[in-house]
C-alpha cells in the first residue's frame, strides 16, 4: 500500500545521504589540501629556524639579516635554569618566562600568543605562535567549504522538489478527476493508488458526497411527491370552481362553496405535510429536555375547537408532575399533531379521542386512542408508507393524503422510538390505538415511575 510518508522519507533520506557523501568528500579534499599547506608551512618554518641558529662558512653571524622576523609563524626562546634568556628567534619579541611545563595564552604588545613551555634540568625552552595565524587558517579552511555547500544545496532542493512532485501526483490526479466531473456526478472518489495518509480525507469527501446525493434525492423525491399529491386536489378544486360558477340557486351554491372550502383545506393539509416530511429529511434538529405532558396539553388545546365543532370528546391523561424527556420538541409536536388530526378526521361525530402520556417499562409513552373504524390488521404495516390510504376502514370515511402516519414513523425513527398500532376497543374489533414508546435517556434508567401509567387520580383530562 502506498504511503506518502514512506515515499517522501526515502527520497529525502536519499537526498540527505547524497548531500552527506558530497560534504564528506569535499571535507576530505579540503582537509587534505589544508593539512598539506600547514605541513609545507611547517617545513619552511623549520628551514628558517635552522637558518637562525647556524653560522655560514663565510663566518657571518646567524642569519637574522637573511630573512625578516615576520616571516616566522613560530617563535622560540631558550632560558637557563636560572631564568636568564640565552636565545630568541626574534629579538623584537620577548615572552614571559615560566618554569612550569604546559600550554598557556599570553598577551605581548597587544598581541595574543599561544605558548608552550618545556622545563628541563638543562634549561627552559618555549615555543609560541600568534593566535591571529590560527584564526587566519580557520577562516581559510571554512571558506573552502562554502563552495561545496552552495553546490550541494540546489541538488538537495531539486531532489526534494522531485520527491514532492512524485509523492503528491496521486492527489493531483484525484483533484483533476473531481475538477472535470459534472455537477450532478456524485460518485465516490476511488482511493486506489492514494497514500494511506490521504485516504481518511478521501473517505470524508465520499461521505460528504453521499450526503449531498441523499439531499438531492430528497429534493427530487419532494418535487415528485408534491406533483403527485397536489395534482388530484388541484384538479378537484378546478371542478368545484366550475360547479360554483354554474350553481343556479343558493343551496347549490352553498354546497359548492362548502366542497370548495374542503378542497382547499385538503390541499393546504397536503402541502403542510409535504413540507413537514421535507424538513424531517433535511433538518438536523435541536434536541433538548422538555416536558412531554405540557407539550401534549398544548396540542390538545390547539385541537379542542375542532373537536368541539364535531362533538368529539378530546381529552388528555397525563401525570401531574412534569414528564421530562430528551428529544426534538418541534418534531415530537409534529408527530402528535398528525396523530390527533388523523383521529379527528376519521372518527364519526360524538366519538372519543384520548391522548395519554406517561412512563412505560423501557421508555416514555405517548398514546393516542380513538373509537373510530380502526385499521385492518392486514394494512397496519403499509399505512406508514407515503401516500398509502388503505382500502377499507378509515379510507371509506374521508380521503386523506396518506402522509400523516409516514410523518409519525419518520419522527419516531429519528428518536429511536417504537410505533405500534392496535385496536382500541376491548373486543379488539374497532377503534385505533397508536403507541409511541421513546427510549429513556442514559440518566433516566433509574426513574421510579417507569412501568406505570398515570392513574385517573393523578391525571388531567381536557374535554373539547
Amino acid at each position: 500500500m502506498t504511503t506518502l510518508r514512506r515515499y517522501l522519507s526515502r527520497w529525502l533520506m536519499g537526498a540527505l545521504a547524497l548531500g552527506a557523501v558530497v560534504l564528506v568528500t569535499a571535507s576530505y579534499l579540503n582537509a587534505l589540501a589544508e593539512w598539506s599547506s600547514v605541513l609545507d608551512q611547517q617545513l619552511r618554518q623549520v628551514a628558517l629556524a635552522v637558518l637562525a641558529h647556524h653560522r655560514f662558512e663565510d663566518g657571518g653571524e646567524p642569519g637574522y639579516a637573511a630573512r625578516k622576523p615576520s616571516e616566522f609563524d613560530f617563535f622560540t626562546q631558550v632560558f637557563s635554569p636560572a631564568g636568564v634568556r640565552e636565545f630568541g628567534s626574534d629579538p623584537d619579541v620577548r615572552l614571559p618566562f615560566s618554569s612550569t611545563t604546559g600550554y598557556s595564552t599570553v598577551e605581548v604588545n597587544g598581541e595574543q600568543w599561544r605558548l608552550y613551555t618545556l622545563a628541563t634540568a638543562a634549561g627552559v625552552v618555549q615555543a609560541a605562535q600568534r593566535v591571529t595565524v590560527r584564526e587566519t587558517l580557520a577562516a581559510e579552511s571554512a571558506g573552502r567549504l562554502v563552495l561545496p555547500f552552495l553546490l550541494m544545496m540546489p541538488l538537495i532542493a531539486a531532489m526534494q522538489a522531485y520527491a514532492l512532485k512524485r509523492g503528491l501526483a496521486p492527489l493531483d490526479r484525484a483533484a483533476q478527476e473531481i475538477h472535470h466531473r459534472s455537477p450532478s456526478s456524485l460518485t465516490p472518489v476511488s482511493p486506489n493508488g492514494l497514500p494511506v495518509e490521504v485516504q481518511p480525507m478521501v473517505e470524508a469527501i465520499n461521505g460528504l458526497m453521499a450526503r449531498l446525493g441523499e439531499a438531492l434525492e430528497s429534493q427530487r423525491r419532494f418535487v415528485a411527491d408534491a406533483a403527485h399529491e397536489l395534482r388530484t386536489p388541484l384538479a378537484a378544486l378546478g371542478l368545484q370552481m366550475q360547479l360554483l360558477e354554474r350553481s343556479e340557486d343558493e343551496a347549490a351554491r352553498a354546497r359548492a362553496q362548502a366542497d370548495l372550502k374542503a378542497g382547499f383545506e385538503r390541499a393546504q393539509r397536503a402541502i403542510r405535510q409535504l413540507l413537514d416530511l421535507s424538513r424531517l429529511e433535511q433538518a438536523v434538529g435541536e434536541e433538548s429536555a422538555f416536558d412531554l405532558g405540557a407539550l401534549a396539553a398544548s396540542v390538545v388545546k390547539d385541537f379542542s375547537a375542532k373537536a368541539a365543532h364535531r362533538n368529539i370528546d378530546l381529552g388528555l391523561i397525563a401525570p401531574e408532575a412534569a414528564l421530562e424527556m430528551h428529544g426534538d420538541p418541534h418534531k415530537v409536536r409534529m408527530l402528535l399533531n398528525n396523530l390527533v388530526e388523523n383521529a379527528l378526521r376519521y372518527i364519526p361525530e360524538w366519538g372519543r379521542v384520548d391522548v395519554r402520556v406517561g412512563r412505560e417499562a423501557g421508555g416514555t409513552l405517548l398514546e393516542v386512542a380513538d373509537d373510530g373504524p380502526g385499521i385492518a390488521a392486514t394494512e397496519r404495516e403499509r399505512v406508514f408508507d407515503r401516500f398509502y390510504r388503505g382500502s377499507a376502514g378509515r379510507s371509506q370515511m374521508e380521503t386523506g393524503s396518506g402522509l400523516g402516519l409516514a410523518i409519525v414513523k419518520a419522527v419516531a425513527d429519528a428518536h429511536g422510538a417504537r410505533v405500534s398500532l392496535a385496536p382500541a376497543s376491548a373486543d379488539g374489533q374497532s377503534g385505533l390505538r397508536v403507541r409511541v414508546v421513546f427510549p429513556p435517556p442514559s440518566q433516566g434508567a433509574g426513574h421510579s415511575d417507569f412501568g406505570r401509567l398515570p392513574d385517573e387520580a393523578s391525571a388531567v383530562r381536557a374535554i373539547g
